[in-house]
């Protein structure tokens, strides 16, 4: 057993004993089921008090396991291809990489679509990147899922994975992908540690289990809180009532049952209690009480309402309202004579008019000007404004006469006399609204108790009633009103009427059995309440023991939490991996000539550990990498910290890396390529970049580690990304010198199905293509100038024979084998040619004469090979 598991196991058995039970599951069968969940609950409930053991509990023991098998580094699991790609960017679909078991690189170009495959690997498997995948923004989206073709082999076993996109699929995990996006996670994120020692991940486990127990328990709790339904039983005011008020911070039924118990003589006088309420209740003194009330309130209202209306309708009223009528009535007439007809003549004919009421304005105002001492003109005597002769009395009444039309006095007064009886009639229709009628529930009462004081009542009510619609219908009619003398009223009588009132209500009051009554009304009610509670007392000490269970239940002494567990495994984490960690960290730093002192800070949390770098440039200051670092020091530190976690983790099987040296100069690059070749001898390393150098470094760096390597090249074509050439790369020149790769494209695709034969020949094309560019490079130039050298072999020029027959056969081939690769996108001209292993095998065989046709006409011209 490892000295882990040792160690977890003698700190095992100072935990509770149902979590002790569950450390043994966890490391006796690893996966619990709902049985397991099941059982590890009734212990807690039994280790509390809240359940009993219906078999005998099994003393704390964990499984001795097997040791485990020593690891081979590289997880068992290795990629072979990735196919069947649709929808994915732009992405040339029906493509199909390989992986070889040690190193893969692939080359392309910036826009060539290769990070489009890295990302569909990242996005399934254990990335610090960005998952998301896109769809083809030029095709309709169709909400379907897509599917990637992965095919792994463990152990000599091919297994094939359908992995959605952009979905982690179990499997895929053992493989860490970096590219660009992981170094900002890397450099400025809290990132959960991705490995831990063996044994160590069933603290983990045991955290995960705890809580689902506790929240099993939460549910438990919920099932067995029982509604306080006993309230609704027991209303009003009891000591019963109170004390189920509290029901849920009742600890024992003590009370509950004293209240219960009843003595004979309890009972007997519960019985009769109805008997004497409804006798007290016979005389309804305090109904007598309630209509004596409203009668003393109904009475001064009558009073006040009789007394406003003798006010308002008195002979004096009555005869301010018949004079203002007439004066209404005389200035109507008065108004009636002023006319403008009264100045017309026979010999004027616009009198009347717009210009006739202009001049009199005018006349008007020159006689209020000429006005003298004596009076307003005209005075007797008076010259006329216009012609200065003496004014005949006839002259004077009509000028008068001119000057009352012009003022309108009489209209004025007239609308002032109209607004006056407007607004008495308004006051009057109200007075006559709260005048009562006889048919009141008080004029029946008054009847009943005072038939004479009702009668005077009566005749006054009837009497003032009728004043009101009399005056009224003058006011309406503009005719002076004839009103009797209004009836007479003692308010005497109405005085005498209130003192016998109020002296009957007094004699009931002092005789108001209220008091007892309510008394005996509540000890009725606190004797029912106990009849009833001996009935539900059963009941209730059942809800009290379930709240008794519930609350002790819920307490955090039962629940508990994982604080302990975290602190474990941070002991042992650190002790076990966060030293190593940090050891291994910093020693990569210094391989990849990062001298920098960066910090790696841990904090566990429920049984996991996460990790935060920061840039320490003393022991008191702590930086942010990403503000102060370039961004070729933030990658180096970076994917120092990605190849950190790879070597850690024994259960890593390979590693994915998209363009993982942008940004780093000649050496970084060199270094770099180095470590990951070292790396190749144990793990999978699979590599996208469009760095020429550093691919050229990782050959040299595979050569010298004698790590077998593949090679391929993706390629954007017809402005389309994604086709791949396999075993193709710019640093496979010196293999593409004959057409063996092409010729084994050949073979492959005699006999293959039409979707892998379509596949074979069109690498089979791309590989003799690339015989010719290699052609070019050795035998056209002879060397001179190489795809990825610091210099120019400047003394191999005089190996260079230049032939223009060669070179046009060179490049109406290359033009040939273009449209043989392109097989779908080539122009219609030669749309109806379509490859075939027949038609691959000629390009061979003509490419082999090319060869021979040039060594021969070298040999000719004195050039030796």
């Amino acid at each position: 057993m490892s000295s882990v598991l040792n160690e977890i196991l003698e700190w095992g058995r100072s935990l509770p004993g149902w979590e002790q039970a569950a450390l043994a599951k966890i490391l006796e069968r690893g996966d619990l089921g709902a049985s397991d969940y099941d059982e590890i609950l009734q212990c807690l409930l039994e280790d509390a008090g809240l359940g009993t053991a219906s078999t005998p509990r099994t003393p704390f023991a964990c499984p001795q396991p097997q040791e485990a098998p020593q690891a081979d580094g590289n997880g068992g699991a290795k990629l072979v291809s990735l196919s069947s790609l649709e929808n994915v960017n732009a992405l040339v679909p029906g493509q199909k990489l390989t992986f070889g078991p040690h190193l893969t690189t692939i080359y392309g170009e910036n826009g060539c679509g290769k990070s489009g495959y890295a990302r569909v690997i990242a996005s399934t498997s254990f990335s610090r990147g960005d998952r998301q995948v896109l769809k083809d923004i030029a095709k309709p989206d169709d909400g379907s899922s897509r599917l990637a073709r992965i095919e792994l082999e463990t152990g000599g076993e091919t297994e094939t994975l359908h992995c959605e996109i952009g979905q982690a699929h179990p499997r895929m995990q053992c493989f860490y992908v970096f590219d660009s996006t992981s170094v900002r996670a890397h450099l400025t994120q809290a990132n959960p540690m991705s490995f831990a020692p063996a044994g160590l991940d069933c603290l983990t486990r045991l955290a995960e289990v705890t809580d689902a127990i506790r929240a099993r328990l939460d549910d438990k709790v919920k099932q067995q809180t029982p509604p306080n339904a006993f309230l609704s039983q027991f209303q009003g005011e009891s000591e019963v009532a109170r004390v189920l008020a509290r029901l849920d911070d009742v600890k024992d039924d003590a009370e509950l049952r004293r209240l219960a118990e009843m003595t004979p003589e309890e009972v007997q006088e519960a019985s009769t209690l109805d008997r004497k309420i409804a006798e007290l209740k016979a005389d309804r003194v305090p109904e007598q009480i309630s209509r004596l009330d409203k009668d003393l309130q109904a009475l001064p209202a009558l009073v006040s309402s009789l007394r406003a209306a003798e006010s308002a309708l008195d002979d004096a009223a009555v005869s301010s309202v018949n004079q203002s009528i007439g004066r209404w009535q005389d200035l109507s007439l008065a108004a009636s004579r002023l006319s403008s007809e009264l100045f017309k003549t026979s010999g004027l004919e616009h009198v009347g008019g717009a210009a006739w009421h202009e001049f009199a304005k005018a006349a008007r105002h020159l006689a209020s000007v000429e006005s003298r001492p004596g009076g307003p003109y005209p005075q007797p005597g008076a010259p006329c404004l216009l012609c200065q002769q003496p004014l005949s009395p006839e002259a004077e009444a009509r000028l008068t006469n001119l000057w009352a039309f012009l003022e309108g006095g009489a209209q004025a007064e007239r609308s002032r006399l109209e607004t006056g009886l407007q607004v008495l009639r308004t006051k009057l229709q109200g007075l006559e609204r709260s005048v009562p009628t006889q048919d009141s529930e008080f004029a029946g009462r008054l009847r009943e108790s005072a038939p004479a004081l009702a009668e005077t009542v009566r005749v006054a009510v009837q009497d003032r009633r009728d004043r009101i619609a009399l005056v009224l219908v003058a006011i309406e009619s503009k005719e002076p009103a004839a009103c009797p003398p209004l009836a007479p009223i003692s308010w005497v009588e109405f005085a005498g009427l209130e003192s016998r009132l109020q002296g009957e209500k007094a004699e009931l009051v002092s005789r108001d059995p209220g008091a007892h009554l309510a008394a005996l009304e509540k000890k009725r009610l606190e004797l029912a309440h106990r009849v009833h509670l001996q009935k539900v007392l059963g009941d209730l000490q059942r809800y009290l023991a379930d709240m008794r269970w519930v609350k002790k239940a819920s307490s955090p002494k039962v629940r508990g939490n994982t604080k302990h567990i975290t602190q474990k495994y941070s002991e042992l984490f650190t002790r076990l991996v966060t030293e190593r960690y940090v050891e291994h960290f910093e020693e990569l730093l210094h391989q990849l000539n990062c001298p920098m002192r960066v910090q790696v800070a841990t904090q566990a949390s429920k049984g996991s550990t996460s990790k935060r770098l920061t840039l320490r440039s003393d022991p008191t200051v702590k930086a942010d990498p990403q503000k102060v670092l370039s961004e070729g020091e933030q990658r180096a530190i970076a994917l120092a910290d990605f190849l950190t976690e790879l070597a850690l983790d024994e259960a890593s099987a390979g590693v994915i890396l998209d363009d993982p040296v942008t940004s780093l100069d000649f050496r970084w690059k060199e270094t770099i390529a180095r470590h990951l070749a070292e790396l190749a001898q144990t793990r999978q390393v699979i590599l996208f970049t469009h760095d020429l150098h550093f691919l050229y470094c990782l050959k040299e760096a595979a050569d010298t580690c004698e790590v077998p390597t593949e090679s391929h090249w993706i390629q954007r074509r017809d402005d389309q990304p994604g086709w791949v050439f396999l075993d193709n790369s710019p640093t496979l020149e010196e293999d593409y010198k004959k057409p063996d790769r092409a010729k084994k494209f050949l073979e492959k695709a005699k006999d293959a199905p039409p979707e892998e034969q379509e596949t074979a020949l069109r690498n089979g094309f791309g590989a003799l293509r690339t015989c010719y560019e290699a052609f070019v490079i050795f035998n056209l130039f002879s060397g001179a100038v190489r795809r990825f050298q610091e210099t120019v072999s400047v003394g191999r020029l005089e190996n260079i024979l230049w032939d223009s027959e060669i070179v046009d056969e060179v490049v109406a081939a290359s033009g040939r084998l273009s449209r043989h690769i392109e097989a779908h996108s080539h122009s219609d001209l030669h749309g109806g040619v379509k490859p075939t292993p027949r038609l691959l095998q000629d390009e061979i065989e003509a490419f082999e004469a090319l060869r021979r046709k040039n060594k021969a006409r070298r040999k000719q011209a004195g050039f030796k090979d």
